[in-house]
């Protein structure tokens, strides 16, 4: 898929540092800067949450976000409920490939544009056909 196929869309807007870009993956926190032209994020795929009752709950299923902090929206200006909270020093980290993402490659004949690579050692599934799997290890979780 390229971007923008079929939809008139000749590139991706930046988003501004620190917005939530909600999506079926889970929610992105993005480090964007059109200037320098460099695109970053972090995605939140599972996480812990406290309920009512007051008992940590980590939550694996990443859709679940959704009900937890978008089903009434997020104005930034009120998220005072989101808080980040410091790890214990000492924790262990997996590293391991990025679950679902693939490999990409620049569309010949435009520097601009790019689409999954089915070409690859390692492939995985999607509706559309076998693709790449991503070559980088970006995904961290605490080893359990």
């Amino acid at each position: 898929m390229v971007w923008g196929t079929g939809r008139d869309i000749d590139g991706l807007p930046y988003y501004p540092i620190g917005s939530l870009n909600p999506h079926t993956s889970g929610i992105d926190i993005t480090f964007e800067n059109a200037k320098e032209r460099y695109r970053a994020s972090f995605l939140i795929r599972e996480y812990k949450v406290t309920y009512e009752k007051g008992t940590p709950k980590k939550i694996v299923n990443s859709t679940e976000i959704y009900d937890d902090m978008l089903l009434n929206g997020i104005t930034l200006d009120k998220a005072d409920w989101i808080e980040w909270c410091d790890g214990a020093e000492g924790v262990k980290v997996d590293r391991a490939w990025r679950k679902n993402v693939p490999k990409y490659r620049q569309v010949q004949g435009n520097p601009n544009r790019w689409e999954p690579d089915p070409d690859g050692k390692d492939t995985f599934s999607t509706p559309k056909g076998r693709v790449a799997k991503c070559p980088f290890n970006w995904q961290f979780r605490i080893k359990k």
